[in-house]
């Protein structure tokens, strides 16, 4: 075979099941969209020589497939099938499946150039401009085209009773296709597409239930090894972190080398995103410096909501794209060193994000016979981390002014405090820490359990004002708590009622 001929062959094997998976959504038909992408990639053949040196080979496939679709005169019967069966698509929901099935036969409803002047502008994510040059019109056809098609496929999700797509079809038009997309050249091998996002939220509750994960990762880049991840939720913000873990030996046994990593903070409605407050920075004299965030510059939009990227003050290699999720509530997802275009990236983590989710965290612990006010105020669950291979821990409030507790369970350490006693037979370490903070009196009761039962060690830290102010939470403080304390070692049993 010849060095062009396989590159060919290369090229259009790695892109056919994104080909196929446009196609279908221009024809609604598996057998008649294996017609026009085999049109598509005979005319990309016939022009490899030539074709093979343009800087955006993606682009160019997808304005010869749309338009290939668009001039469309072939017979029904004339057909080739690439594939056997078509491409399984992304694990989902069965109200997901639900939903994108209704929006692509909806879709299909719709007259040609204008649905394909749908699928270009909210699958593909072109710009208006980018789609008047593909579909060879004005920038003003694309606008009305747009329009006429998006009120027809509200006129037709309406007579489907498809009342959850409604609102906002441009945005379920990107939420409810799956494989989104396609990547940029050279990213094809490592940045898999994007399953899709859930329906958009309507309404972002006013404070997080800390025991409930309302917000998770839908999609994450395989090749950037993202496997040390965390939730962490108080009332007031979600935040989820995915990062490489690359140990850095030559400085400790927790030292950790700089790598890819992502951070989505979703805040609650009415909470001031971080970016818009200003931030220390360190400067080289050794002080710091208080630093606005910024530029911002406009951004693709995220699931139809307006955009922004987001320049971070001391971290110039730092993407960060900002929305709102939804009224008066603000999304900030950021990222570092990961492969590939970044800003690319960040938006398909976006765009893929599952938000309004109802299930609970799992806890490898639970609480019995605690006071019936004690409530959840923040919580965190790790896995694959750089001190432990999991960890989770719940903080617990009374109310008010009263004592709060801090319970957490990991896999027992080995650079530990150096124990001062015994619990039930297992090494432990209590501490009694009194202060004050600006003029306020602050005690802290301690208890650290090692070597339970699954290797595994539970910490329970109750802060109050004074000794005293202990009692009404556990009269005999620590101890009280640690007897009534459950712990689970195997991930398997663990469980989403952590307070019982």
């Amino acid at each position: 075979m010849r060095d062009r001929d396989r590159e060919y062959v290369d090229h259009v094997t790695a892109r056919l099941p994104w080909l196929r998976q446009l196609a279908y959504l221009l024809v609604h038909d598996w057998h008649r969209a294996d017609d026009v992408v085999q049109t598509a990639i005979t005319q990309l053949y016939k022009h490899w020589q030539r074709v093979s040196q343009v800087e955006n080979l993606d682009g160019y496939a997808r304005t010869v497939l749309v338009r290939s679709f668009l001039g469309e005169r072939r017979r029904w019967g004339a057909r080739v099938r690439l594939i056997a069966d078509p491409p399984e698509p992304a694990a989902a929901t069965l109200e997901d499946h639900t939903s994108r099935i209704a929006v692509r036969t909806a879709l299909a409803a719709v007259p040609p150039r204008q649905r394909a002047t749908l699928v270009l502008r909210f699958y593909c994510d072109l710009s208006v401009e980018q789609v008047a040059d593909v579909l060879r019109c004005s920038q003003g056809t694309v606008k009305s085209q747009t329009a006429r098609g998006l009120d027809a496929l509200r006129r037709v999700l309406v007579s489907a009773a498809a009342g959850v797509l409604v609102v906002g079809a441009a945005a379920g038009l990107t939420y409810a296709m799956t494989d989104r997309a396609q990547p940029s050249a050279g990213s094809a091998a490592t940045v898999k597409t994007a399953p899709a996002a859930t329906a958009p939220v309507t309404a972002a509750p006013r404070q997080f239930d800390p025991l409930v994960q309302y917000a998770s990762f839908g999609w994450l880049p395989e090749q950037d090894a993202l496997g040390w991840r965390s939730t962490s939720i108080d009332p007031e913000r979600i935040t989820l972190n995915a990062q490489k873990y690359a140990p850095d030996p030559a400085n400790g046994p927790n030292a950790s080398l700089p790598a890819a990593q992502v951070s989505l903070e979703l805040n609650a409605a009415g909470v001031e995103p971080r970016s818009a407050q200003p931030i220390e920075v360190d400067i080289p004299a050794g002080s710091e410096q208080t630093l606005h965030y910024g530029p911002v510059t406009e951004a693709p939009a995220v699931n139809g909501a307006p955009a922004s990227w987001v320049g971070v003050p001391g971290d110039p290699d730092r993407v960060l794209l900002k929305w709102q999720y939804a009224p008066d509530a603000w999304a900030e997802l950021s990222a570092s060193l990961l492969s590939g275009d970044p800003r690319e990236t960040v938006h398909r983590i976006a765009s893929g994000l599952r938000l309004g989710g109802t299930e609970r965290l799992r806890f490898p612990f639970h609480l019995t016979g605690l006071p019936a006010d004690l409530r959840p105020t923040s919580s965190r669950v790790e896995e694959g981390g750089m001190t432990w291979p999991w960890h989770a821990s719940l903080d617990l409030r009374t109310g008010g002014e009263g004592p709060g507790l801090s319970v957490s369970v990991h896999p027992t350490s080995s650079d530990n405090r150096p124990p001062n006693t015994e619990v039930d037979g297992h090494p432990a370490r209590h501490e009694n820490v009194e202060g004050d903070h600006l003029g306020r009196p602050e005690y802290s009761d301690r208890l650290y359990v090692y070597d339970l039962d699954g290797g595994v060690q539970a910490n329970i830290i109750i802060d109050a004002t004074t000794a005293a102010a202990v009692a009404p939470l556990s009269p005999d403080g620590v101890q009280g708590i640690y007897r009534a304390l459950t712990v689970i070692a195997d991930r398997a049993d663990w469980t989403d009622q952590p307070l019982r």
